[in-house]
This record gives C-alpha cells, sequence and structure tokens, in this order.
C-alpha cells in the first residue's frame, strides 16, 4: 500500500534549498513522485509511493543532501563578514540589509544576511557604496510611496535599472507591480518576493 512521508531539511539559505531542489529532480530517478515547499532556509519534502520506495529514495535524498551542503559551505567559507553596524558606522547610514542583498547577488556576487551579518564576496567598497545609495534612495521617496516593502522595491528598481526613483515609480506602476491606493499614493499590488522576482526578470532582459 503507497504511504506518505514528509522529511524537514535544514539548509544554510534559501539558495542551497533551491540547490537542493534541482540536484534531487535532476539525479533521482524519473518514476519518483515528491514534491516540495521552500520555507525561509527549510525545505519540506514529501514522498510519495510503497514503504521500501520511499526507504529509498530518502536514503538518496539524505545522500545528495549532504554533498550539496559540503559544495555550499565550501563556498560561503570564501565570503567575508560585515556586520551591519560596521556599515552603518561606515556610511553613517541605515538601510535594509535584505535589498542590498538582493542587489548584491544580481551583480554577480554571492551574498546573504544572517544574525545581523552581510556575508558577501563583494569588496567592501562595492558594499558600502551600494548601502549608501539605498539610503539615500530612501530619503528620496520617503513621502512618494505607502509602506516599507513598497519602498525597498522601488529602490531595487531605480538601482538595477538606473532610473530616477520618481521613474521607477512610473515604471513599476505601468508593469502593475504598484497600483494606487485610494488616496493616490503608489503601494504594491503584489507580493514583495515577486515583485522582486519580476524586477530581476526585467533587469536580465535589458541586458541582452
Amino acid at each position: 500500500m503507497p504511504i506518505i512521508r514528509k522529511f524537514v531539511l535544514n539548509c544554510i539559505d534559501k539558495e542551497t534549498c533551491m540547490e537542493l531542489v534541482n540536484t534531487l529532480l535532476e539525479n533521482l530517478p524519473a518514476t519518483t513522485y515528491l514534491s516540495y515547499r521552500l520555507r525561509g532556509d527549510k525545505l519540506e519534502i514529501t514522498v510519495y509511493g510503497l514503504k521500501h520506495e520511499v526507504q529509498n529514495i530518502w536514503s538518496l535524498i539524505k545522500y545528495y543532501y549532504s554533498n550539496v551542503l559540503k559544495i555550499m559551505s565550501q563556498k560561503y567559507k570564501e565570503y567575508k563578514e560585515y556586520p551591519i553596524d560596521y556599515i552603518v558606522s561606515k556610511t553613517r547610514r541605515t538601510f535594509p540589509p535584505d535589498i542590498l542583498v538582493e542587489i548584491l547577488k544580481v551583480k554577480g556576487f554571492h551574498a546573504l544576511h544572517e544574525d545581523n551579518i552581510i556575508k558577501t564576496n563583494a569588496p567592501i567598497e562595492e558594499v558600502l557604496e551600494l548601502a549608501s545609495k539605498i539610503a539615500e534612495l530612501l530619503d528620496k521617496i520617503k513621502y512618494d510611496v505607502r509602506g516599507k516593502a513598497t519602498k525597498k522595491v522601488v529602490v531595487l528598481t531605480s538601482l538595477l535599472l538606473k532610473m530616477d526613483p520618481n521613474d521607477a515609480i512610473n515604471r513599476l506602476l505601468n508593469e502593475g507591480i504598484l497600483r494606487k491606493d485610494d488616496e493616490g499614493k503608489p503601494i504594491l499590488a503584489i507580493d514583495k518576493e515577486t515583485a522582486i522576482t519580476r524586477i530581476k526578470t526585467i533587469f536580465k532582459q535589458l541586458l541582452h
């Protein structure tokens, strides 16, 4: 009789989880029936099949999980750690770390935010310059849009597409990523993560 089993794996971060998912999809038998769900830095895998099939699949999952963690951990050893407080002390500006990380990744660097620290292989000069620009743009649009998430998305768009923040707002409205609320203030029309994904897609299209 077929059974269902759920397994939860701890990853280093979301990038590691996705690397594991891709590895499993590429290497598990084509007949394997499983589904997965990302929850931050955790990966929840549901496997369907006969008891011996599920046991075999779980053994393979543990094998690939171990390999992926080793590879990703080695990559992270090349990172430098920059405490948020240090970056703030150098720039004399506060900034949202998640947007800094997103921009660094799009620019081709590895980066993650963990325990009030930015871990990245980007040079400190790049980190400080971006942090300053992010803070500067946030000040410019302080009263132009509604909500912290909206401001983050506008800043990301402005920096990636190299646009004035007001032009970025208009572009996001035209793309349906922003909408105007009852008082005419631009606000996110979709969730922040989906908005960021769409902006990165637009950026990549402009490169070709």
